[in-house]
């Protein structure tokens, strides 16, 4: 039977994120929110667009990093990957593939990873998100919306 949330140091990596990505309150002047539940607990960097939302799957011993549309600087009401017709959040891989070489796989390879220590592995994990949204955060909140816009289909060549 797999360890609870409880069972062990959720406040060590808790703090480790808040601290390593506390870069997005300094910088970007993004809000930080903070959702648990029994098995997850999410930290929301909420701009008036844009949010970026990490979660921390404690059961899996898992992090996520996803962009968030927001409306007026809020979270949707309801839904996951959509709300009302429209795609609401994105996995941050998703947002940069192509536009900085490197990062994507940096993140495929956060996704990927396995240690022991689960401790370990999510500060791992938050370390590799925390280093990429340095290089990409304000591009991404400067394009708004536009980052869930489909991306055009690639042009065939003409013969």
């Amino acid at each position: 039977m797999g360890r609870t949330r409880a069972s062990w140091a959720v406040p060590e990596v808790l703090d480790h994120a808040k601290q390593r990505l506390a870069f997005l309150e300094r910088q970007h002047g993004l809000k930080r929110r903070e959702q648990s539940e029994s098995l997850m607990t999410r930290l929301h960097y909420l701009g008036r667009e844009l949010g970026f939302e990490v979660e921390i799957d404690w059961r899996e011993a898992g992090a996520f990093l996803l962009v968030v549309r927001l409306s007026d600087g809020r979270l949707p009401a309801s839904g996951y990957y959509m709300h009302e017709g429209r795609r609401i959040r994105r996995h941050l891989a998703e947002v940069t593939a192509g536009s900085v070489p490197g990062v994507t796989e940096r993140l495929r390879e956060a996704y990927g990873l396995r240690h022991p220590d689960r401790t370990h592995l999510l500060k791992l994990q938050v370390d590799a998100y925390a280093d990429v949204l340095q290089l990409v955060a304000g591009d991404i909140l400067r394009r708004g919306h536009e980052v869930f816009e489909a991306p055009p289909p690639p042009r065939r060549p003409t013969r």
